[in-house]
């Protein structure tokens, strides 16, 4: 009894040995297919962070988990190698494009070093050896005091002599982020070619107008003066009807020399401006004083005349009679355009624009000016009213241009037309 019991016992013990040696094999081989299976994550995690997607996953004898998780690796590998290919193609396009292009292009970051350069820029500034990573300090000091004041957005216009040539440089300024750092783009177009251009083209405009209107006047002076002539040659006595004959013609002439002498006197005005003298105007009394002119107009007709003058707006800057002579001039147009309107109306809205500059904007509910014909109403004498100069609008713009800022129109035809002003005002109090 004593020896089946310790048999048992032996027994037991025995099946209690194997059975922890498995139990420490299963433990063993858990934790080598655990290790595996972080080790194969570490590894397509690594690949990533190293955009490393050349690594494939085939299907192992693992097991159908194993097969499963190789197989999600291996498409998420494709798909992040299909991207960084798509996106190193458009890359190189990028490039291809910064290079090829005729806008000259550079960027830098805050330390000031070059993060890009194209060769348009390197040709407008001479400077073939001019590569990324390079510090601005290098380019001409004259460009670095431009493009460091300019601000996201701003453009600017520079006089640009490099040797014995001149040009005009268009610069445009950005401001972008690449990795969370801070980088400025500058775009350079030299635009003299286009001015030279624009400016051949506004000559040949004025002169043909010119040619026309000289014509004009001096054909029928030319005509009336070679039948006068006739009649005076061919004529031994005269009578009455020769004498009114010769009056009647007389008066024609003096009248259309008259006429070629007020053009002449007209584009007198436009070559002859003066510099402005700028001072601070309190706009509310200057446009008060222009309505006092038109009041009888605004009775007469039922004109509804309206000024509007945002908070905040109370000078301007500019020279007094010019300004004045520049709103006589729209407002007589902005009349003339509401002649038979059944309610007539002329607004002018004095506001802020967003670059600080004073905008006049003074609207009609008038005929319009047709889609066609707005392109050519600031061409000097170009005008489709009878008894119309067409120097206004000019004369306008230039004084306009004298103090630094410019005059917008919009119109639509039987609607309305709205010219806008817009003043600088660096020297507002």
């Amino acid at each position: 009894m004593a020896i089946l019991v310790i048999g048992v016992l032996y027994f037991e013990y025995i099946k209690s040995f194997f059975i922890s040696l498995l139990l420490i094999f299963q433990v063993i081989e858990l934790i080598r297919f655990i290790n595996k299976s972080n080790y194969d994550y570490i590894n397509f995690l690594n690949a990533l962070a190293n955009k490393d997607y050349s690594a494939s996953y085939p299907e192992s004898k693992k097991g159908r988990s194993f097969n499963e998780l190789y197989k999600n690796f291996d498409k998420i590998s494709k798909q992040f190698r299909t991207l960084n290919f798509e996106r190193e193609l458009q890359f190189q396009n990028l490039q291809t494009l910064i290079k090829h292009i005729d806008i000259g292009i550079i960027s830098y970051n805050e330390q000031e070093k070059i993060h890009l350069v194209n060769d348009s820029f390197k040709k407008i500034f001479n400077c073939p050896n001019l590569n990324p990573n390079q510090s601005i300090s290098v380019l001409n000091t004259d460009f670095l005091n431009v493009i460091s004041s300019m601000k996201q957005g701003e453009s600017q216009l520079l006089d640009w002599k490099s040797g014995s040539n001149s040009s005009e440089l268009s610069l445009n300024a950005t401001n972008y982020k690449l990795k969370n750092k801070n980088f400025k783009l500058i775009s350079v177009k030299n635009i003299h070619s286009e001015l030279d251009s624009k400016e051949q083209e506004s000559y040949q405009k004025l002169i043909s107008v010119l040619t026309h209107e000289i014509m004009n006047s001096v054909s029928p002076i030319v005509s009336l003066s070679s039948t006068l002539d006739q009649i005076l040659e061919h004529s031994k006595t005269i009578n009455e009807l020769k004498i009114e004959s010769i009056k009647e013609g007389i008066h024609a002439i003096h009248d259309r020399s008259r006429n070629l002498l007020n053009f002449t006197h007209e584009y007198r005005k436009l070559t002859k401006l003066p510099k402005p003298v700028l001072k601070n105007i309190d706009i509310k009394i200057s446009l008060e004083k222009i309505k006092q002119l038109y009041l009888e107009d605004l009775k007469k007709h039922n004109i509804v005349f309206e000024i509007q003058i945002n908070d905040g707006i109370q000078f301007i800057s500019a020279d007094e009679s010019l300004l004045e002579q520049m709103l006589i001039n729209i407002y007589k147009n902005a009349f003339e355009a509401i002649e038979n309107e059944k309610k007539p109306r002329i607004t002018t809205i004095v506001s802020m624009s967003e670059n600080k500059s004073i905008c006049i904007q003074i609207k009609d509910n008038g005929h319009g000016i047709a889609a066609e014909k707005l392109p050519k109403v600031f061409i000097p004498f170009y005008t489709d009213k009878e008894n119309g100069s067409g120097i206004g609008l000019n004369l306008c713009k230039q004084i306009c241009k004298l103090h630094g800022g410019k005059i917008t129109i919009d119109s639509l035809e039987n609607q309305y037309t709205s010219v806008t002003l817009y003043f600088r005002q660096n020297n507002q109090e």
